[in-house]
């Protein structure tokens, strides 16, 4: 075969050495949840409460956590968005405004009923989280709407613009199938009457019953839900692997030659 035309083979199998195809997991069900008030997490698991300091004793931040190792998936170069899923379980006190989403590095502090988190009313950024939980990486400010119960929330976050601690902490959580925890907590501020201070914002949490009896026409209502946007690590392809064969003919091609 004339050399010129092994090596226009080659040019073109090099283009394209490796190639990566993004995915979309399936969702996944949090593993626990828990209302952060004044007195730390509420007694029961049923609600997951964003309630500004406008609300009173009833201000509060939530928790949800989730497993990785049901993602099913271990071999990941990116992590590329974050979608969680809240269904709405609101209340006659449901106030529209808006919410903070964080990711937090923190997994050891308990969430169960009397352990030590509680929501901080003086803290200046009035998300009532203060230093708790930390490290925490803020994914985005949403707007809440009460639309009723049953109603799901789709919050997705892309993540190309995060700082790059927050995609290694995200591969590393993955690979190592660990807990990954979210805190979702009013947006307020110093003063009142904002958007995030008087958000109530109410979803069910892990311990509703499905569909729950207690709601009219029996609504289902579903606990926080966890999907990701990925690309997996490159893997070589076939015209990676015919260019290695190409070099390797013309290798002994050249050493064979007077």
């Amino acid at each position: 075969m004339d050399r010129k035309y092994l090596c226009s083979i080659l040019t073109a199998a090099l283009a394209v050495i490796t190639y990566a195809q993004g995915g979309t997991t399936g969702l996944i069900i949090a593993t626990d949840t828990a209302s952060i008030g004044d007195s730390g997490p509420a007694s029961t698991k049923n609600l997951l409460s964003a309630l500004g300091t406008d609300n009173g004793a009833s201000e509060s931040f939530a928790v949800a956590q989730f497993d990785t190792s049901k993602f099913g998936i271990s071999s990941v170069q990116s992590v590329d968005s974050l979608t969680l899923q809240l269904t709405q379980a609101d209340s006659v006190s449901s106030i529209g405004g808006q919410v903070n989403f964080y990711i937090t590095t923190d997994n050891e502090t308990s969430l169960a009923t009397g352990s030590t988190p509680t929501f901080q009313p003086n803290d200046p950024t009035g998300t009532g989280i203060g230093t708790q939980f930390q490290t925490t990486y803020l994914l985005d400010t949403r707007n809440f709407l009460s639309n009723g119960t049953g109603a799901v929330d789709d919050y997705t976050f892309y993540l190309y613009n995060q700082l790059p601690a927050v995609q290694k902490y995200l591969l590393n959580t993955i690979k190592s199938a660990g807990t990954l925890r979210f805190l979702v907590a009013p947006a307020g501020s110093s003063g009142s009457n904002g958007l995030g201070n008087q958000v109530a914002a109410t979803w069910a949490g892990i311990s509703n019953p499905t569909p729950n009896p207690i709601l009219p026409g029996n609504v289902t209502l579903t606990p926080p839900q966890l999907s990701i946007g990925y690309t997996p690590v490159p893997e070589t392809s076939t015209a990676a692997l015919l260019s290695f064969a190409i070099l390797g003919i013309l290798a002994a091609r050249k050493h064979r030659r007077p």
